[in-house]
């Protein structure tokens, strides 16, 4: 195939934006925008744990991701009730908490032990 026609006309001094991608910058672009969440909405015992063992993700989608899921806990509970795509799983993203979004944040709200939590996975 041939180039496109900025690249024909200018060359090497072609502007980044103006030039095509490649396969492989093609493929990160769409998966990044490709996002499959879930909400999870739990009504918060004060007594019970939450029961995630959560690890801080520093990358461009940010987040938590789950490293652990205790079987004893609301979290485990949820997920001998709920269907494959609903049970929350090690590896799954922590997005979001009562639609706080960020790191900190998110562990801060959790720790408010407000009587609803709102937590959308991805």
């Amino acid at each position: 195939p041939r180039p496109p026609l900025a690249v024909r006309l200018l060359g090497r001094w072609t502007p980044g934006f103006l030039r095509p991608l490649s396969f492989d910058e093609r493929l990160q672009s769409c998966l990044a925008e490709l996002r499959c969440e879930f909400e999870l909405v739990l009504s918060r015992d004060r007594e019970a744990k939450l029961g995630l063992q959560l690890q801080v993700e520093r990358d461009v989608l940010g987040g938590l991701t789950v490293e652990a899921i205790s079987p004893q806990s609301q979290i485990g509970e949820h997920n001998a009730r709920a269907g494959r795509g609903q049970a929350v799983q090690p590896g799954d993203r922590l997005i979001s908490v009562n639609q706080v979004e960020g790191g900190a944040a998110m562990v801060e709200e959790i720790s408010k032990l407000s009587e609803e939590l709102r937590l959308k996975f991805s």
